[in-house]
This record gives C-alpha cells, structure tokens and sequence, in this order.
C-alpha cells in the first residue's frame, strides 16, 4: 500500500541507527513489525491465568531462520 505520512525526523534517524535500515519503505514495515509484534505479546501476556484449564500443544520448534524481528534488527536470532 502506498500512503503518504509524516514522521518526525529525529525518529526515524534513530530507528535507522538502531536497525541499520536506511531505506525509508523497508525502516517503517520493520517498526510497524516490531509493534505488532510487542503489541501482541502484550496482549498475550493479559490472558495469563484466564483459563486455568488450558493446556498448551505440543508444537515443534521454530527454525532460527523463521525469527522476524530480530533478522530486521542485525542482531543475532535467540536459539530455542
């Protein structure tokens, strides 16, 4: 989607130090991916304890390559 924002300067110099991303596009989907990200887990965190009878799955581990925000952060994945 293509739109047209304004974004504080300083923000986004810091988000680019941060990441090592300089190209605008790709500097904004990694923050919003970063938000989502943080957002939800939040919000995963809020359901703690809500259903004392649930039982988590069994599910197999992720493969270090499938880790989204650490690869637009250059920093290394957290092995499982």
């Amino acid at each position: 989607m293509r739109t047209t924002i304004n974004i504080d300067d300083s923000l986004l110099e810091s988000a680019a130090a941060f990441t090592g991303i300089h190209e605008r596009s790709k500097l904004v989907n990694a923050v919003f991916e970063c938000f989502v990200a943080a957002e939800s887990a939040k919000r995963l965190r809020s359901l703690a304890g809500k259903a004392p009878d649930f039982t988590v799955a069994d599910r197999p581990k992720r493969q270090n390559s499938d880790a989204a925000p650490a690869s637009y952060l250059n920093e290394p994945s957290s092995p499982d």
